[in-house]
């Protein structure tokens, strides 16, 4: 087997030769050597002794043709995480540059998560991090996950389907992102056998049936577009395809429809030499087949944000079969393919990347949008949003080109032009019409901005934006308003407090006993404790506690009349322990308990604790939709308290359950004998019939814990007509 491993290592060096004008070779052979030696005795789940997966991704990341740094992380890239290298060995023995690629690609594995999906977060967030820094970094490591797909055959069922959903959800759309189709394209299809084998085997097995023909109708329109081309003097390159398999399988799960009455799943590519000749021969297609409506897309004038450029369009091909043809130039062509690495170039014998690919800047607003996402699956769910996200393409009225996921609004485009822009807006004016600022964007819409000086970010413009961007400066807003505004409540209540005794605040600022009581309270500094203050963390008694000593506080001392009506105006935060069901942790006494609207959560839910000014701790569901848009520094650790369970009537929660079921005389009754069967009240009922024979029924039932619930779905589900039923939160 080591044999093996040597050939391997010597094809890949042919490669580098191929393309790369004077490669140090000699660092890649030691680079090589450190990896066999440091991977001695391992093996992989295949039984295949360990380096030689460093080397295929060596091999992966040669077909990228990156740079000789590039190559040694490939090899390199498990040594620090799966033997007993360090990072300082690493660059000893090979340089600044791959000891930081090493670092880069290294997971997070010395630290203790509290779940597999945080983990997993923050180990995305390194890479990304890392990744704005130097593009390299997630090259090497789509590299590396593309061959731990190819062998993923010897994993576990759990191991495959989890690295599998991942690669759907983080690193295809990532090498999407970067405008890489072959990587983007196999770790798809790789990963979608593994997900769902019996409809991959379907879908091959469609595609393999009408192989012969569809090959056939290929050259036959290959034979055509190139006598049509001639025609004209153009020399183009022509190639034909069917579709991959993952995108066949999207299309006929999106359309609901059978592979047989899939028509677009052939697609062919035109390359000529120049832009010119680019919109030469789509005028050529369009006069000799009927095109598409609403199927043109010009990405050379409105490049995506990977920088890919063409023209594509869809016609009505030979035989009236639907066709879809991309046509661009030779540049473009390999930029399409090889997307971000095709801007890797060789000078003087030095590989540098060339500044103007629009994925950099793609990844640099990534980052800035994205890492100062504290919550690590918010970060991730973040992260998703912005990879999967379709664009929509809209101009400024100076005709500058803005790209948005699709479904942006003036918001979302305010942000865009500028954080001030957007911290101001108060209306929108699209293609001179005037419209709020909860307006769909569309492609090609020229959009104005009005903003107003008093004009400032609110919480519910969370709900109607799209990108990433404005979602984090609205929340950035909100965070910093709300900061303020709890400080300077906290800060009050304490004034008027060290007046009781004849202290200044202000005093106790300049003479460092309010910063000796803020360590004190185990925060620290003085902005620290009055936040923890101002948000219910901590109590200004624990505050005082800290500040004037016992001997200086008499017993029958009253507070001046300020206080007093101060103390009346925070009455209402407070209620008397003994009634209420929720226990708090780390309160000093008991705040006013609510319970969210939005998600009703009921005993024995998992639930989170929101504090609020004016109306104390308002109680969510774990799961709520609602919590991602909340301030996370303002929540609390909530449990249901024993009280819960010994009264139901503190418990009893009004819960929002829909149910789909058909259209049938009676259904209604039984639906409501199902919940009378679990002792479930229905309080109210509002039921909607449908054109295609279904109706949607919307319960708000009574229930004293989320086991009655459950119980009460679960019969339900059993009623004869019912489709679906489910509990209704956000």
């Amino acid at each position: 087997m080591q044999a093996e491993v040597h050939r391997r290592y010597d094809e890949v060096v042919r490669k580098v030769r191929g393309y790369h004008p004077s490669p140090d070779l000699a660092l890649f052979d030691r680079a090589f050597r450190f990896a066999v030696a440091k991977h001695e005795g391992q093996q992989r789940k295949s039984g295949d002794p360990y380096v030689i997966h460093p080397v295929e991704v060596a091999g992966i990341t040669a077909d990228l043709q990156l740079d000789i740094y590039s190559l040694c992380a490939a090899l390199l890239h498990d040594t620090v995480e799966d033997t007993n290298a360090t990072l300082d060995e690493v660059e000893a023995e090979f340089g600044e540059q791959v000891a930081f690629l090493v670092g880069g690609l290294t997971k997070l594995s010395k630290i203790e998560f509290k779940s597999r999906e945080e983990a997993q977060a923050e180990n995305v967030r390194k890479l990304i991090v890392a990744m704005s820094r130097d593009v390299r970094v997630v090259l090497v490591k789509l590299a590396d996950r593309l061959h731990n797909l190819r062998t993923l055959d010897h994993m576990s069922d759990e191991g495959r389907a989890r690295i599998a959903t991942e690669t759907l959800d983080i690193y295809a759309p990532l090498a999407n992102r970067l405008g890489i189709n072959w990587m983007k394209v196999e770790l798809e299809d790789t990963s979608f056998r593994h997900l769902n084998p019996a409809a991959y085997a379907d879908v091959v097995a469609h595609v393999a049936k009408s192989k012969t023909e569809r090959e056939e109708y290929i050259r036959d329109t290959i034979s055509l577009l190139k006598s049509l081309t001639r025609k004209q003097g153009l020399n183009a390159e022509i190639q034909g395809r069917p579709k991959h398999y993952y995108s066949i399988f999207r299309k006929l799960k999106k359309a609901g429809i059978e592979f047989e009455q899939l028509h677009d799943v052939t697609a062919f590519r035109v390359i000529v030499e120049n832009k010119s000749q680019c919109y030469e021969t789509l005028g050529i297609v369009h006069d000799v087949w009927k095109p598409v409506p609403n199927r043109f897309k010009d990405y050379i004038a409105i490049p995506k944000a990977n920088g890919y450029q063409s023209l594509h369009t869809t016609v009505l091909g030979p035989s009236g079969e639907r066709i879809e043809i991309q046509i661009r130039t030779e540049e473009m062509h390999r930029v399409a393919e090889y997307g971000v690495a095709a801007h890797w170039a060789y000078k003087e014998g030095r590989s540098v990347l060339r500044p103007e690919s629009q994925a950099f800047t793609w990844l640099r607003d990534l980052v800035v949008s994205h890492v100062a996402i504290e919550n690590s699956q918010e970060f991730l769910d973040s992260v998703k949003l912005d990879l999967f996200s379709d664009e929509v393409f809209v101009f400024t009225p100076d005709g500058d080109i803005k790209s948005l996921p699709a479904g942006s609004t003036p918001i979302d485009f305010a942000f865009a032009v500028h954080s001030e822009v957007g911290n101001h807006a108060v209306h929108a004016k699209v293609n001179g019409r005037l419209v709020t600022l909860r307006h769909e964007l569309q492609n090609c819409d020229v959009v104005e901005i009005l903003t107003r000086a008093d004009q400032h970010p609110r919480e519910e413009w969370l709900e109607s934006v799209r990108s990433t961007k404005a979602r984090q400066k609205i929340r950035e807003y909100i965070q910093r308003e709300a900061k303020e505004k709890a400080k300077e409540m906290a800060q009050g209540v304490l004034s008027m407090e060290f007046k009781r005794y004849g202290l200044r605040y202000e005093t106790l600022l300049k003479s460092g006993d309010l910063q000796a009581a803020a360590e004190l309270l185990k925060v620290q500094t003085v902005e620290q404790l009055l936040l923890a203050v101002g948000y219910g963390r901590l109590s200004k008694e624990q505050v005082i506690s800290r500040v004037v000593p016992p001997e200086a506080r008499p017993l029958d001392e009253q507070p001046v009349n300020a206080v007093k009506r101060f103390g009346q105006a925070l009455k209402s935060l407070i209620s008397k322990p003994a009634k209420t069901a929720i226990s708090l942790s780390g309160m000093d006494g008991e705040l006013m308990v609510s319970y969210a609207r939005c998600c009703h959560p009921v005993h024995g839910d998992q639930i989170v604790g929101f504090v609020t000014r004016g109306r104390g701790v308002v109680v969510h569901t774990a799961s709520c939709p609602r919590l991602q848009h909340l301030e996370s520094e303002r929540r609390c650790d909530v449990r249901w308290s024993d009280l819960a369970e010994k009264r139901e009537d503190l418990s009893k929660r009004r819960v929002t359950v829909r149910v789909i079921c058909r259209d049938e005389p009676g259904l209604l009754a039984d639906m409501s004998a199902a919940f009378s069967s679990r002792g479930v009240q229905i309080a109210q009922a509002n039921c909607r019939v449908k054109e295609d024979g279904m109706a949607t029924n919307v319960f708000e039932v009574l229930v004293t814990n989320v086991g009655q619930l459950n119980e009460a779905i679960k019969q339900l589900g059993k009623v004869d007509g019912v489709v679906s039923v489910e509990r209704v939160q956000g």
